[in-house]
């Protein structure tokens, strides 16, 4: 009893931290979730709970940037990931799940790699940014974590950070939306997700305040790179 309650605690502490990065550099919150969420609560509760937190968190953002929005690339964007989230749901529930996890923990090492050892920009033909789409819709139907992959694409796309922004929330608050009906259909929706959502929204708040507070004091490349490094970190452990 002791133990899971410690568990919770930890849980509770990822979701104010991930929160907090996740205002400060845009991109990252579930990705560096779910590995220790994984460990602390399981893949299933970790699955469901995240990405309801992540619903609300995008869902306050869009309400609050939708002026800034490109309707053009939000359906362009729906529309390639939402097909290929289909396809991702329906390869975790046939795929081992020791095979998924290995694969999803060497997935966030070379992302962080990237991060850490390459800043330099390349130049990404179009149809590569198609399969970026694509590949960062699977993921996300596996363990709602393909905003990493997604970021490749609107960084190319979107040259103004507001712009960036406002389309890159509402993406997530319709695809978490399937998710959770995928979710529900899967029983993954228990007593326990129910709690540990309700407990999550208090430090899922704080977190996205002391991140948006931080955001203009913080050196903002030093921060990416402890990101980066964290997201190694969590990669390793869900491998190993």
């Amino acid at each position: 009893m002791m133990i899971n309650l410690v568990k919770d605690i930890l849980f509770l502490l990822v979701i104010f931290s991930t929160n907090a990065i996740q205002a400060i550099t845009g991109f990252a919150g579930t990705l560096l979730a779910m590995p220790p969420s994984i460990l602390l609560i399981g893949v299933n509760e970790a699955r469901a709970v995240l990405n309801i937190v992540t619903w609300i968190s995008c869902f306050v953002i869009t309400f609050q940037n939708y002026q800034w929005t490109n309707i053009k690339e939000l359906k362009k964007i729906i529309i390639f990931m939402l097909i290929s989230m289909v396809f991702g749901l329906k390869l975790y529930e046939i795929l081992p799940l020791q095979l998924l996890l290995t694969t999803y923990g060497i997935l966030i090492i070379l992302i962080a790699l990237k991060g850490l050892l390459i800043e330099k920009s390349f130049n990404i033909p179009s149809f590569l940014m198609l399969i970026v789409l694509v590949s960062a819709g699977i993921i996300h139907g596996m363990f709602v974590s393909g905003g990493s992959l997604l970021v490749i694409y609107a960084v190319k796309t979107f040259k103004d950070k507001n712009e960036f922004r406002a389309t890159i929330a509402p993406v997530w608050v319709i695809l978490n939306t399937f998710m959770l009906f995928d979710h529900i259909g899967n029983g993954y929706i228990t007593k326990k997700v129910v709690i540990l959502l309700l407990l999550s929204v208090i430090p899922m708040f704080l977190g996205i305040v002391l991140g948006n507070k931080l955001y203009d004091k913080i050196n903002q490349k030093l921060f990416l790179k402890f990101t980066y490094l964290l997201l190694g970190v969590s990669g390793l452990l869900v491998v190993f």
